[in-house]
């Protein structure tokens, strides 16, 4: 008699699984990019702001850090975070944005007149 070697079985999964899966990744690959984006904001908010006259700077020890996301995708961290540039040129929106992208940092408004 003989041996016959058994048929490879494939691996088998429902279309319900195949959706939850799917529908995990997108969720993963959607908050990665999220990330990705708000590590990249933080650089060009940096060199926007001092191409248009502002000096940007940061010094001492960061309070906190920032996301282990955001530090893994290259994000420095940043201690007290000034921004002086003339009043009418910073709205209020541009410093709470540079609130939100530096939560590690002491967000200030050096006004220039």
């Amino acid at each position: 008699m003989m041996n016959v070697a058994p048929r490879r079985r494939w691996f088998r999964f429902s279309l319900r699984s195949m959706f939850v899966a799917m529908t995990l990744l997108a969720c993963l690959a959607g908050w990665l990019g999220r990330n990705v984006k708000q590590v990249r904001e933080r650089e060009q908010m940096r060199s926007v702001h001092a191409e248009r006259g502002a000096t940007v700077f940061g010094w001492g020890p960061p309070r906190n850090r920032p996301p282990l996301v955001w530090r893994l995708l290259g994000a420095t961290e940043m201690g007290d975070l000034i921004i002086t540039m003339p009043v009418k040129d910073f709205t209020e929106q541009e410093f709470r944005a540079a609130q939100a992208l530096f939560p590690e940092a002491s967000v200030e408004r050096g006004d220039v007149t």
